[in-house]
């Protein structure tokens, strides 16, 4: 099922906000929200209602991910 486009479709299609939050990898502020599936997503921040919704991940920097994981992996 593919993500609606924007933070009112989100919100139609029975996606709810949860909090703000920072991604652990890159430090961009990012917004969770649970899924109609009851999952937690994050989204970049969406300041209005008709701002495009962006999963986190599409645009998170996939290097500082793997950097991290292979750093916790080494300990």
């Amino acid at each position: 099922m593919p993500i609606p486009g924007t933070k009112q479709e989100l919100q139609a299609a029975g996606y709810r906000f949860l909090d703000h939050g920072c991604c652990d990898a890159c430090e961009q502020r990012i917004e969770w929200w649970r899924t109609p599936q009851g999952r937690q997503i994050p989204f970049d921040p969406m300041p209005a209602p008709e701002a495009p919704a962006c999963g986190h991940w599409s645009t998170c920097n996939q290097l500082a991910h793997a950097a991290r994981k292979a750093g916790r992996a080494a300990k």
